[in-house]
């Protein structure tokens, strides 16, 4: 029973912190990483829609052609491809392009708006991490394991075994 217990209680905490690092609005960082569902299949067939990508921030200066970035465009996020970076005295700027497309994006990318670099993709997470922040996965990751183990702490106090044992050894349990 504490074995189950226990398994409840770190599913919660590891839900609670996947729930956190997949609000990438939020500006939730684990160790300067952050996940991002792809929505799109621009990119494909680097990654595809579905998938989650985890980004790391990185210094624009250390960016490169070739290299994917996440970045901020008119109010949403987008990753795409660097095709050349753009050097006007300190500015940097970034040319790219989604692997899908058939051109180039049509403005440049500041660094200032540049979220982070890619760093690896988890295929289909995405659909899961989506599905986690909604009603039902809230209900079904958050909710319903709260409960569960509320439930059982109660009975498991309550049961006449404890009793019987507090008795036997002399311990008291509650």
């Amino acid at each position: 029973m504490k074995k189950i217990l226990g398994a409840l209680l770190a599913m919660l905490v590891i839900t609670f912190l996947l729930l956190g690092f997949m609000q990438p609005a939020s500006s939730f960082h684990i160790f300067g990483y952050q996940a991002y569902t792809v929505l799109s299949n621009s990119m494909e067939p680097a990654f595809q829609t579905g998938d989650m990508i985890i980004i790391r921030k990185s210094d624009p200066s250390h960016i490169r052609a070739g290299d994917i970035i996440t970045f901020r465009q008119s109010g949403r996020f987008v990753t795409h491809r660097v095709n050349a970076v753009k050097k006007e005295q300190e500015n940097i700027a970034f040319q790219t392009k989604g692997d899908a497309n058939n051109t180039i994006d049509e403005k440049l990318v500041p660094a200032s708006s540049v979220i982070g670099k890619k760093e690896f993709h988890i295929p289909y997470a995405g659909y899961v991490a989506r599905f986690m922040s909604s009603k039902a996965g809230i209900v079904i990751f958050i909710i319903l394991p709260l409960i569960l183990y509320s439930v059982l702490s109660i009975y498991q106090r309550l049961s006449p075994k404890n009793k019987t044992n507090s008795k036997i050894t002399g311990r008291n349990y509650s």
